[in-house]
């Protein structure tokens, strides 16, 4: 299988995996990238045709190529292109708080981060459970507000930009540090 020719398809294939395993996007909406793709393209790479024609394979043999494509090594861009993903779809109304409450959760668990980073991904995770079970700690409001303050350190990032990813991410760090400091213990 022909790999892809930049950390920056890499990282946006890995993007496509991950909302697929989570189930915040459509296989339909990455095999339209694809078709566009070949479209534009003289001579498309293979693992675009593949991805393009896997249509009538079901969802987890998506997952399984894209995994194929993407190797073992995960750049850590993706899951913070996944927030970006997150609050732009959340904000849009696309997602619901619990699909983005559950996303960030898998995130934390399944993909590199900061410590900061780690640190609100687990706080979101646990007040919205909490909240969204009636415990009496905090509300949904609540944390739907957390979610939102904490997507949106990571806005720029847009399955259309693919190709200044490397750069975005250069800042997060600063950022996340930030805003664990004004943050972390409201």
């Amino acid at each position: 299988m022909q790999q892809p020719n930049s950390a920056e398809t890499t990282a946006l294939l890995e993007v496509f995996r991950i909302c697929l395993i989570n189930s915040i996007m459509d296989k339909q909406q990455i095999i339209a990238r694809a078709d566009k793709q070949i479209e534009q393209e003289a001579e498309p790479p293979y693992y675009i045709i593949e991805l393009a024609l896997s249509g009538s394979k079901n969802i987890n043999d998506t997952i399984s190529i894209l995994h194929n494509l993407v190797g073992e090594d995960k750049p850590q861009m993706s899951g913070r292109a996944v927030l970006g993903y997150l609050y732009q779809h959340y904000t849009a109304n696309n997602l619901s708080l619990r699909q983005v409450a559950n996303t960030i959760y898998w995130l934390g668990v399944h993909c590199e981060f900061s410590e900061e980073e780690r640190y609100f991904m687990h706080s979101i995770d646990s007040e919205y459970d909490l909240a969204a079970d009636g415990y009496g700690y905090g509300s949904i409001e609540e944390a739907k507000k957390q979610i939102i303050r904490f997507t949106a350190l990571y806005e720029a990032f847009k399955l259309e930009n693919a190709h200044q990813w490397p750069e975005i991410d250069k800042a997060i760090p600063e950022s996340a540090q930030a805003f664990y400091q004004k943050f972390k213990y409201q």
